[in-house]
Order: C-alpha cells, then structure tokens, then sequence
C-alpha cells in the first residue's frame, strides 16, 4: 500500500496525458481512469478492466499480478534483477526473485556464449 513513481516512456506519456486531458470526468487528483465521480478506481475494479480486456481480446487470461511478474521477468532479463528490485518497489531482492521468471532463451544464451 505505498505509493510508487516509476519512470514510463515518453510516448506512453504522451497517450495519458492526452486521455486525461480530453476526459471529461477530471477529478482533484490527474488520475487517467476514474470512475463516473472523478475518483481513481478501485484495485478490484482495474484487476476486473484487464481480465475482461484480456477475455475480449481473445488472448491467455492476464492479471495485474500477471502483469507484475512480465515486468519484472523482462526488466531482469535485460536490465538485472537490481533494476528489477527499484522499479518494483522491492526493499529486499529477495522478493523481486520471486516475481522473476527465468527466461529459459536468455539462459541457453548464457550457457552458449561461455
């Protein structure tokens, strides 16, 4: 339950800024998804927008969670579990290993290019 900054690509950016400006349901905070009064949704209610998303899109069922741990597996593979660690929020690596999927191309490659 802490809040988190975590740095996003510019275009990504660019798309948020122009949806919550061109929202009609701003409310005191600049949240981008908000409910019909200008507050932030829940976590229940976003985890339910991406399962029926996924649902819709006819792709594997994701998750939030789901997501956390594509995250944090792709940003360990290129970028080291360190990274992983401050851009999850982590206080302990040991947590981050936990979302952390090894991927099993990038392990063939360690072991190829010994």
């Amino acid at each position: 339950n802490r809040e988190r900054t975590i740095p996003l690509h510019p275009e990504v950016r660019t798309i948020l800024q122009r949806l919550w400006l061109a929202s009609s349901k701003k409310g005191k905070e600049q949240f981008v998804f908000v409910t019909n009064n200008g507050l932030p949704f829940s976590n229940r209610t976003l985890h339910k927008v991406v399962v029926r998303s996924s649902e819709r899109a006819r792709v594997k069922r994701i998750t939030f969670h789901g997501l956390r741990h594509t995250f944090a597996t792709i940003i360990a593979n290129s970028h080291g579990v360190e990274k992983a660690c401050i851009l999850l929020g982590h206080s302990d690596i040991k947590i981050t290993m936990m979302y952390y999927h090894a991927d099993q191309t990038v392990l063939q490659n360690v072991i190829i290019n010994q």
